[in-house]
């Protein structure tokens, strides 16, 4: 089960990293479990595999294109 982070740093965040084009980006949203401490979990909505989902970090003027699945249902 994923854990929850109480810092969004915590986990790598996606990064934007200069180049000549635009950087692409995979978010998933998919259902899993999010553990609640000790034995017991919850579902919840996770992307890319954690609750709270990745941070992307880019500097200004950065270029990127994310892409979205949608692996709700």
């Amino acid at each position: 089960p994923a854990e929850p982070s109480p810092d969004p740093d915590a986990r790598a965040p996606l990064r934007v990293l200069p180049s000549l084009g635009a950087a692409n980006l995979t978010l998933t949203a998919a259902p899993g479990p999010i553990a609640l401490g000790g034995a017991a979990t919850a579902g919840g909505l996770l992307y890319n595999g954690g609750a709270p989902g990745p941070t992307i970090r880019a500097r200004a003027g950065e270029r990127a294109r994310i892409r979205l699945v949608n692996a709700l249902g």
